[in-house]
């Protein structure tokens, strides 16, 4: 009974080892494939995680309430916060004990590769977005971003970073502006584009909104585009 107690245990705290805004991000843009997935990684985290937990107690002879739910419950949010532990250094110990410590290792990079492979796939689906997008609604969507990063606290990201990330952002979007469409500059300038945009998309957990609205009097695709002032 304490086993299943700590496997649940597990699970349920499983959910909360991301941020909201990581949910936000995989189910934005991936939401079938991050369901799946999301579903291994609790099915991975509870019932290693839970396992981890009571095999723990069960090796050291541990009881430590007599209470066989309290110490399930015990169990698992031990067995959690193991995996959530870096066990690359590790001492010597009984052969179970080295056992459990493998064990843990590879249940906690299969849970970094899950969170990897979300991460990747909902990247992807960004780039796929964006180059869906035609030309002034993908410089309105980057020209979110820079605005996004513009208008970040200097307590969170300070003005020389705010200045290395407008001297990287400037040149694209200027270079993309003055691209002749027949050419192979416009292709590649508008590639590096989204390649930056969706950059920021996954390092910031950036959700999918809606594709942007241009105002009235905007130029049609295929015309001028003005960047940001210098």
């Amino acid at each position: 009974m304490s086993l299943a107690i700590a496997v649940a245990t597990a699970a349920f705290f499983g959910i909360f080892s991301f941020p909201v805004k990581n949910y936000q991000f995989w189910f934005s843009w991936c939401w079938g494939r991050s369901t799946c997935w999301l579903l291994g990684y609790f099915i991975l985290a509870g019932g290693g995680g839970g396992l981890i937990g009571w095999a723990t107690a069960y090796i050291s002879k541990a009881n430590p309430t007599g209470n066989v739910y309290l110490n399930g419950f015990l169990y698992g949010v031990t067995g959690t916060l193991a995996l959530c532990i870096d066990v690359g250094a590790r001492s010597r110990g009984s052969k179970q004990e080295d056992r459990l410590k493998e064990a843990k290792s590879l249940l906690a990079k299969g849970v970094g590769w899950i969170v990897d492979w979300l991460d990747a796939e909902a990247a992807k689906s960004a780039t796929k977005w964006l180059d869906g997008l035609d030309d002034l609604r993908l410089i309105h969507a980057s020209n979110r971003v820079f605005a996004e990063i513009m208008n970040t606290p200097d307590a969170e990201l300070s003005k020389a970073k705010k200045k290395q990330r407008r001297d990287a952002y400037m040149p694209l979007i200027k270079e993309f502006a003055k691209a002749d469409p027949k050419t192979m500059d416009y292709s590649a300038a508008r590639a590096h584009l989204i390649s930056y945009t969706a950059a920021f998309f996954k390092a910031e957990r950036w959700a999918k909104a809606p594709s942007p609205t241009l105002h009235p009097g905007a130029s049609p695709p295929g015309a001028s585009i003005a960047s940001p002032a210098s």
